[in-house]
């Protein structure tokens, strides 16, 4: 085969993967890993051994929901169990690789009972650690025993499984939601509690809402201030262009200390970060032109595949192949063995302050801020934007914060083909949970507590820890041309 050829099947290949991997978001890892060695086998071992409890604690009920009475509770016909599996908000005991585990579902799940008190919300615990989640909610829905609510990415259940296993929930999204207060967004539409940009990303294409989603994860740089400190660079002003940025590479390099560690191993897919990174600049100019059925956020699939096939996007576009050659060229000062590391490895390295930066997401926040090894100061900055210096190729584009509506916070109800104990009766009280759950006094206490995310439900607030994350969306102006590839983000007073 022509080496030509060759390279742009292979560029195709990429792409594709990209696109499948990429538009699921940001990946975190199951478990929070712990500091020490990267590559240590008995780390494996411990969290294969872990053994993982609920909580039965109930933290006290946070002050945006004190004081709320809830007036018109709806009379639910439904009395029995509910089961819900919440994803990483399941309020659990703690263990070493979550020392602070969240709580705050409890307090949610007693306030629904107390105002529903023949209905009873059954939490399901944690799967154990290296189960495949998906291959699990296949067995249990061909078994039709899958819990009433489950966590799912919106890409699963809109294309990864069938349709029919999972109820529509447009129908309820244009009721009112008696439990948010009078006045506020989602109180006469429940629609309208959810941030714009999320209900496009999670739409189906049919037209369909099969999830209710509520958190953002998203992504930046963590620097070690101290090894910034140590190569003459200022600690409080990080670099915000990409010649900065390398700049700082250099100067670290100078000091012998590590400057970057970048995984590739075969299970890391930071990679698809980059991707998406590179395009966003690159065409983010473009938006307009390629988002021909108009939607407000993100080109529709029906778009990435038109624009493709009209030979907008190419392979071998100088552009498109720009993203890889900042990548090789950023490559020099990454720490040795790149194509053998995933993201725990970087973590690791992090915390023994063994590297000055690496790229991580939203969930290492407090991974990083409840480990005991960290013996530094530390923040996140947004990742550089390409500046005129760094490529002919500038567009004046922002450098996008990769993440999306692709956190814990994603819940879908299961059929009656799925789950043989659900009945209209049942759907409406597990739809009525939802709505009391997705409220913003329940639902911002409640991202807050984990606090590796952001909650996007309208009249919630976000934790400081986020400051740097929700600055990083705030630089970009649209959510994106096609989600995989090229994703900038919508403005903070748009969500």
């Amino acid at each position: 085969m022509p080496r030509r050829i060759w390279f742009s099947s292979f560029v195709s290949i990429l792409v594709v993967l990209a696109l499948a991997i990429g538009c699921a978001g940001p990946q975190p890892p199951a478990a929070p890993p712990v500091a020490e060695e990267a590559g240590d086998s008995t780390a494996a071992t411990e969290e294969a051994e872990e053994v993982i409890e609920l909580s039965a604690d109930i933290p006290p009920l946070a002050p945006e929901a004190e004081g709320i009475e809830y007036t018109d509770v709806p009379e639910l016909a439904y009395e029995g169990e509910i089961t819900f599996y919440a994803q990483a908000y399941t309020p659990i005991e703690p263990t070493a690789n979550t020392p602070n585990p969240p709580r705050y579902l409890n307090r949610i799940v007693a306030e629904y009972e107390r105002l529903h008190p023949n209905i009873n919300i059954t939490l399901i615990p944690p799967l154990a650690p290296g189960s495949d989640y998906i291959t699990w909610v296949r067995t249990q829905a061909a078994g039709a025993q899958l819990p009433d609510i489950v966590w799912l990415q919106a890409s699963q259940v809109n294309n990864q499984l069938p349709r029919g296993m999972f109820e529509p929930l447009t129908e309820y999204l244009n009721q009112g939601n008696p439990y948010v207060p009078a006045g506020q967004p989602g109180n006469e539409r429940w629609m309208d509690s959810f941030a714009g940009f999320v209900m496009e990303f999670v739409q189906a294409d049919d037209g369909n809402w099969y999830q209710v989603n509520a958190d953002y994860v998203g992504t930046a740089i963590f620097y070690n201030k101290e090894i910034f400190a140590e190569a003459g660079l200022d600690p409080e002003n990080p670099p915000q262009t990409w010649s900065e940025f390398i700049a700082a590479h250099e100067a670290i390099k100078g000091t012998g200390k590590e400057a970057f560690a970048f995984p590739l191993g075969p299970s890391a897919f930071i990679w698809s970060w980059w991707h998406r990174v590179g395009a966003t600049q690159f065409y983010g100019d473009r938006f307009d032109e390629l988002n021909v059925d108009g939607n407000l956020f993100r080109l529709s699939p029906y778009a990435q595949a038109r624009n493709y096939a009209v030979g907008i996007w190419d392979p071998m576009d100088p552009r498109y192949q720009e993203t890889f050659r900042i990548l090789k060229d950023w490559s020099q000062y990454w720490v040795p063995g790149a194509l053998s590391m995933d993201i725990t490895d970087t973590f690791r390295m992090f915390v023994n302050g063994d590297v000055a930066m690496y790229w991580n997401g939203s969930w290492a926040v407090p991974q990083t801020l409840n480990n005991e090894e960290v013996q530094f100061e530390w923040a996140t900055f947004s990742l550089p934007t390409f500046d005129e210096e760094a490529t002919e190729f500038y567009t004046g584009v922002s450098a996008p914060m990769i993440g999306g509506p692709s956190a814990a916070f994603q819940y879908s109800i299961s059929t009656n083909q799925a789950n043989s104990t659900m009945s209209p009766e049942k759907l409406e009280a597990a739809v009525d949970f939802l709505k009391f759950l997705t409220a913003p006094q329940n639902a911002g206490p409640m991202v807050n507590d984990l606090g590796s995310f952001i909650p996007t439900i309208a009249g919630t607030e976000p934790l400081p820890s986020m400051a740097e994350l929700i600055q990083a969306m705030s630089n970009t102006e649209t959510m994106g041309l096609c989600r995989s590839l090229w994703a900038t983000r919508p403005t903070w007073s748009n969500i």
